[in-house]
């Protein structure tokens, strides 16, 4: 769990943080909103899986939760960015749409939560917003983003009948969006739930996964502890 930033000067805890961007406005050259959306981001229920956790590789949601966290602002920054595309949602919802509700559904007995960025009921449409440094078309979905948009619909399911599933990247220039097709995803969901909290119950470490996603991941070190 998020416990303080590591700086050139070394770890400060969450309170020191915030006494700094209280008296100043600023923290290791970031500003008060900037800092506090890094945080949020990063504070969350972990008494949960979540959506993210099952996409992300297994080990990083476990060491997540068991591990006191002081990453670097420059390294959490793509989180702030992430921010930025969910808050425009919610302060622009389309009509009889839903943003950012929160959903839960049980699977072998474990609770998987979630919160789609945006359904639109009457469409029976459900969009997944992903920021990015850099659009590349040709690459176009991402990683594990087609799934993850799947998992959302298989999330709402029980509420909402949803027929189409929309990705809509943006960087500092452009945006692009694209429907994905429609999977499968309830083997895996149950599969990876089920990992993931056999792995809190008996305190072994899930094996790695590594992606593009090392680049940005806030427990580069106790991963490689625990190679």
């Amino acid at each position: 769990m998020i416990k303080g930033f590591t700086t050139e000067n070394g770890r400060c805890n969450l309170q020191e943080v915030q006494e700094a961007l209280q008296e100043t406005g600023w923290f290791d050259g970031y500003t008060y909103p900037i800092v506090m959306g890094i945080i949020q981001m990063l504070a969350r229920d972990t008494t949960h899986v979540h959506v993210s956790d099952l996409t992300s590789c297994l080990r990083r949601s476990y060491l997540q939760r068991i591990t006191d966290l002081y990453p670097s602002l420059k390294r959490m920054y793509w989180l702030f960015r992430g921010a930025l595309a969910h808050q425009l949602v919610e302060n622009t919802r389309e009509p009889f749409s839903l943003t950012e509700v929160r959903f839960q559904r049980r699977v072998d007995g474990v609770t998987v939560v979630g919160r789609p960025d945006k359904i639109v009921p009457n469409r029976r449409e459900l969009y997944d917003y992903k920021t990015t440094k850099r659009i590349t078309l040709k690459k176009l979905p991402y990683g594990e983003h087609t799934r993850q948009v799947n998992i959302y619909r298989w999330l709402v399911e029980p509420h909402f009948q949803i027929d189409r599933l929309f990705l809509v990247y943006l960087d500092m220039s452009r945006c692009a969006s694209l429907e994905v097709p429609i999977e499968d995803v309830e083997e895996y969901v149950t599969d990876r739930a089920r990992t993931l909290q056999g792995a809190m119950g008996s305190g072994t470490v899930p094996v790695a996964e590594p992606s593009w996603l090392c680049d940005y991941c806030e427990v580069t070190d106790e991963c490689q502890a625990n190679a």
